[in-house]
């Protein structure tokens, strides 16, 4: 009979974890939604950020790149800088001075969300991405 007991306790504990994560990767679905609306944005000169997305737990911004401005191999030239550019990002997201990113950032952290910079060279269409894991954050 204890054992019956303590079962359906841990099975109780167990489906309020799971509807609390729903719940908060739901939210952070939705804020990315509404922040999409606010789209395109430019992040940077030649940059603009055109949507954010939600998918496998992880916040996508698609930045798309000027390769006009930039030139054709801006997306290798990012890449190879990929470990610079990292660092920059996380340090400017987790500065906390932007209070929509700050917002952002911690609606990853209650879900358990990484968060990917993926950027597009425009008219290439070569990417590259960046992410930043939820342990990170």
């Amino acid at each position: 009979m204890k054992k019956s007991i303590l079962f359906t306790f841990l099975m109780a504990i167990f489906a309020i974890t799971l509807s609390s994560c729903s719940s908060s990767q739901d939210k952070l679905q939705k804020a990315c939604e509404e922040a999409t609306k606010q789209c395109p944005v430019q992040a940077d000169y030649g940059m603009s950020i055109v949507s954010i997305d939600y998918a496998d737990n992880n916040v996508v911004y698609n930045v798309d790149v000027d390769e006009a401005i930039y030139g054709e191999n801006a997306i290798q030239q990012f890449s190879a800088a990929k470990e610079q550019m990292s660092d920059a990002m996380k340090q400017a997201i987790l500065s906390g001075s932007d209070k929509d990113i700050a917002a952002m950032v911690e609606l990853c952290r209650e879900a358990g969300a990484s968060i990917v910079f993926k950027y597009t060279g425009k008219p290439s269409g070569q990417s590259f991405e960046i992410e930043i894991p939820s342990s990170e954050l």
